[in-house]
């Protein structure tokens, strides 16, 4: 017996950064004020269509400068943030990746982002492609339980395979 498909496979990397992201997020980079990328937006593109990818987004910290670079100059690219998300009144945040979104989503993201449930219901009623990133990475203050339970709630899909990352935070 012979199975056929119609499904058509496309390939993105859908985590990645540009210069745009100024400033790391990560220990020591961030101790030393170095960026999260050296690699300036056109570059990224140019990579990840070497690497056989036949979309390209950046997802790169709290920003879409980067991502807006790319996409005005390629039609296979598109708008993308690593956007940081609080949980209201607590040390605790994570970072949503939030995929072919506008300017006006960007604006709204940003102006929300202290209120995890608030960006989570809008990324749902407003159809936006999300994820949880590196859900076990620590953005801030180490998560407790009940923040995990409450983001099993509130995301369907977390990123469980991140190539930066070690393979327990994975």
């Amino acid at each position: 017996m012979t199975i056929t498909s119609d499904i058509q496979i496309a390939r993105a990397d859908l985590h990645c950064h540009s210069t745009a992201s100024q400033f790391s997020k990560l220990g020591v980079q961030r101790a030393l004020g170095l960026p999260e990328c050296a690699t300036p937006p056109e570059e990224v593109y140019e990579l990840a269509k070497r690497r056989g990818m036949d979309f390209v987004t950046i997802t790169d910290h709290d920003t879409i400068d980067g991502a807006l670079e790319i996409a005005g100059r390629h039609e296979d690219a598109f708008v993308s943030e690593e956007l940081t998300v609080w949980f209201p009144g607590e040390p605790q945040a994570v970072h949503v990746l939030c995929f072919g979104i506008t300017v006006a989503d960007h604006e709204w993201l940003q102006a929300n982002r202290g209120d995890v449930g608030a960006v989570s219901q809008y990324l749902r009623e407003h159809g936006v492609a999300h994820s949880l990133a590196h859900p076990f990475y620590a953005v801030a203050s180490p998560l407790h339980p009940r923040h995990r339970q409450q983001l099993a709630k509130l995301f369907g899909t977390w990123e469980i395979r991140n190539g930066s990352r070690a393979r327990e935070l994975n």
